[in-house]
């Protein structure tokens, strides 16, 4: 279950390009990215293991199918675990309606995804493509092996395991700060495991995988002796070598700084101001592999900028519809700058912006809420100015 309300703001590994993205086998049963009158909200998409339905206006683009094709490849590597036939494919729905029908028996009520069983199978439910729905495809991997433990670790484990290069999880560790630990969230009953908990269980799962190794992890994670909650305590020992209240204590004083699951910044992704002015044009168009989206927005594939030095910027937007973001999400010291050269950068279509920036990398993310069609035309500047 999903119910994060950081994760879209928020901006955790995949090595994959664009173009092997693409290459990937899809079988369209009722085109949801093709604009004609049967571009309808009842479009589907089908992958080698996966079955997806918007219930938007918006349509399913072309860089979606690819895209969670291998996010499930992906997730299913790095638990551990072997994927489903391609003859049993998992639906994966998307929209705010999909969510409220397949996850209305939840308590929370701004809930963003779930996984749910329907009669001998499960279902997927995701208000948006990028972030919720590997969150949710974690899951999905594992109960279709079989496997569920205490919410703690099932929902650390589903939040990490979802960062993937270009759309990363960033995890904080305590640092001797105070912090609920696993011993006590461990006692939290899942119908009060509210959100806010899924901050330190995914911090004490990123600490179990970065100190222990992943093969270590995952042989407790896949231990179906867990599912007896009973017994979690004793199999924490058997596995990691010390009790939960041990790990509970090392975790909290650790040191090492906060990991990111996933590169935040893709190479052939990344731009330098130091090569001179910015110029990125292309179109806004469902159709290409180059734009994803199946609910309420399209975006283009997360970019980074990095600005070498302090400096003042232009920053225009030129399109019909759309907004580009300019994100400070890395750590960053560029020595004296006001709060301007720090602050997020937003620009609307057809506007432009200009603002101190401070010496530091930056994601860029560019979306709409249009449906792609018909293709429209974008162009991103961005160069430094006299202050």
């Amino acid at each position: 279950m999903s119910s994060r309300t950081d994760r879209l703001a928020r901006s955790g590994a995949r090595n994959t390009s664009l173009v092997a993205l693409a290459s990937l086998t899809i079988a369209v049963v009722t085109s949801g990215c093709v604009p004609d009158d049967d571009a309808t909200d009842d479009g589907i998409v089908e992958t080698a293991h996966l079955r997806i339905t918007t219930t938007t206006d918006n349509p399913i683009c072309a860089g979606t199918a690819p895209f969670l094709e291998s996010e499930v490849l992906r997730i299913a590597e790095a638990l551990e675990l072997p994927l489903w036939a391609e003859d049993d494919k998992l639906d994966v729905r998307f929209g705010e309606d999909s969510v409220a029908e397949v996850c209305a028996d939840s308590e929370y009520e701004h809930l963003n995804g779930c996984l749910r069983r329907t009669g001998s199978d499960f279902v997927v439910a995701s208000i948006e493509v990028a972030y919720t729905s590997s969150h949710e495809l974690v899951h999905a991997v594992r109960a279709k092996n079989g496997l569920w433990s205490a919410t703690m670790f099932e929902e650390g484990l589903a939040e990490v395991a979802s960062g993937s290069n270009g759309f990363p999880v960033y995890v904080r560790y305590p640092h001797g700060e105070p912090s609920v630990g696993p011993v006590e969230l461990l006692g939290i009953p899942r119908s009060e495991f509210e959100p806010v908990y899924y901050i330190p269980s995914e911090s004490f799962i990123s600490w179990l995988w970065e100190t222990y190794g992943q093969s270590t992890l995952m042989a407790f994670m896949n231990d179906r002796a867990l599912s007896n909650t009973d017994s979690i305590l004793s199999h924490f020992e058997d596995h990691f070598g010390q009790t939960l209240a041990e790990a509970d204590q090392a975790w909290a004083i650790d040191e090492r700084p906060d990991p990111s699951w996933g590169a935040p910044c893709v190479p052939e992704r990344t731009y330098s101001l130091a090569d001179g002015p910015l110029e990125l044009s292309g179109d806004f168009d469902c159709r290409e592999p180059t734009v994803y989206g199946a609910a309420y927005f399209m975006s283009l594939w997360p970019m980074c900028l990095d600005v070498t030095d302090n400096t003042r910027v232009a920053i225009s937007f030129e399109a019909e519809h759309g907004e580009l973001q300019v994100l400070g999400r890395e750590p960053c010291d560029a020595g004296p700058a006001g709060a301007e050269a720090y602050r997020d950068k937003w620009v609307k279509a057809g506007n432009m912006l200009e603002e101190d920036i401070a010496g530091c990398r930056y994601r860029m993310l560019v979306s709409s809420q249009e449906p792609g069609f018909p293709a429209t035309p974008y162009t991103i500047r961005i160069e430094e100015i006299d202050p």
